[in-house]
């Protein structure tokens, strides 16, 4: 873990973070010293049918035209001067432990963060990078084959990871690992990276917690 004290006790707060895998947010979760926490996810069943975890959880539809509800909630939730951990890619990434293109993923971040920045412009922005979460053995089973997509790969191999686990009990050595960013303005932003786009400075800074999070030896991994 690295960069807990980062975390801001208080006030609206905008966590985002790559996405390797269903694990993450249970990483990242786990170490925030608050419980005004509210989750964007997809709308699955599986998720649904979690009842004790839905008030923690903002759904986003299929539908394109539903979403607009799924960002009402959010800028409702930080107005509120609560918590919204998003990943902005919208589809599983790389892990950077052990894939490449965690880099280049990063660039595909949704720009709807811009939204909720200028609608509660007083959100701080903490860029988080979690690794570790997504077993390799996982990603050769045969069955990833079936999917020409690598994320789409990606995604049958944490199904598998996950019911081998919840109906198997099955052990995977896997070393989670987090780095909390610095919590910026959308101003403090604009200064420390593109002078001329929120979301590209968003990016920048994701790049650059990346960084420190596969280089720094101060970045302890959780054994699991």
């Amino acid at each position: 873990i690295c960069g807990p004290q980062n975390i801001p006790a208080d006030g609206p707060l905008l966590i985002v973070s790559n996405h390797p895998g269903t694990l993450d947010g249970f990483v990242i979760i786990s170490n925030l010293p608050r419980d005004d926490l509210k989750l964007i996810i997809s709308g699955v069943p599986f998720v649904q049918a979690l009842p004790t975890a839905s008030k923690y959880l903002i759904y986003t539809p299929a539908d394109a035209q539903l979403r607009i509800k799924t960002v009402r909630a959010a800028i409702r939730h930080l107005e509120s001067g609560g918590v919204l951990l998003i990943f902005p890619t919208g589809i599983l990434d790389p892990d950077p432990a052990f894939l490449p293109g965690a880099y280049d993923a990063l660039g595909d971040w949704s720009p709807s963060l811009e939204i909720f920045l200028r609608k509660v412009p007083q959100t701080r922005v903490l860029v988080t990078i979690v690794s570790g979460v997504l077993s390799p053995s996982c990603l050769r089973n045969p069955l990833t084959r079936l999917r020409k997509e690598f994320w789409q790969q990606q995604r049958i191999a944490e199904y598998i990871q996950v019911i081998q686990m919840m109906f198997f009990a099955k052990k995977f050595n896997l070393n989670p690992k987090v780095t909390f960013g610095e919590p910026l303005t959308t101003s403090e932003l604009l200064a420390a990276g593109n002078p001329e786009s929120i979301m590209g400075a968003i990016i920048d800074q994701a790049r650059q917690v990346l960084a420190i999070h596969t280089a720094s030896a101060d970045c302890l991994a959780d054994e699991t």
